[in-house]
């Protein structure tokens, strides 16, 4: 592992084992630490990603192993979430209590709800760019974008 991976890593575990962390929070120290070649690699934000995801490697199976030492669990889990809409705070997923458990639900609830409306959003902007993509295969989406537009504006009244 690179520095930046092991640093990373180490802060994800040591708060993680302590109830959880802000990865915002958690960056700046990660940074601190970092040397100049690591820190010419990514900022704060590719930090806070990094963290995140390596909050999910290092729990993807922890459920699994509790089914493996006693029966199969009838669910997966990610064994770290969010604990809030913002994804500020991750917890363990084991530690959480009740009241915590539905919120991440609710969470989950809110984000398929947005991941639907963003799907629509995608597929109604294929839909449209669907006949220009037909005429031309190599057209890039904003190309697409642009003749939509054109056409919309010599008052086609709608794309294609």
């Amino acid at each position: 592992m690179t520095q930046l991976s092991d640093t990373i890593t180490r802060h994800v575990q040591e708060a993680l084992n302590n109830d959880g962390f802000e990865p915002r929070l958690i960056a700046p120290k990660v940074w601190a630490e970092l040397d100049e070649e690591s820190r010419a690699v990514c900022g704060i934000a590719e930090i806070i990603r990094r963290m995140k995801g390596t909050a999910r490697t290092l729990t993807a199976r922890a459920f699994e192993q509790v089914g493996a030492k006693q029966i199969e669990l009838p669910f997966r889990l990610d064994g770290a979430i969010a604990i809030d809409v913002d994804s500020h705070k991750i917890r363990l997923t084991e530690s959480l209590s009740q009241i915590e458990f539905k919120r991440a639900i609710d969470i989950r609830r809110k984000q398929i709800k947005d991941d639907q409306a963003s799907l629509k959003e995608w597929e109604n902007a294929e839909r449209l760019a669907r006949p220009y993509w037909s005429k031309h295969p190599d057209w890039s989406f904003g190309q697409c974008v642009k003749a939509i537009s054109r056409d919309m504006k010599k008052g086609k009244g709608r794309a294609a």
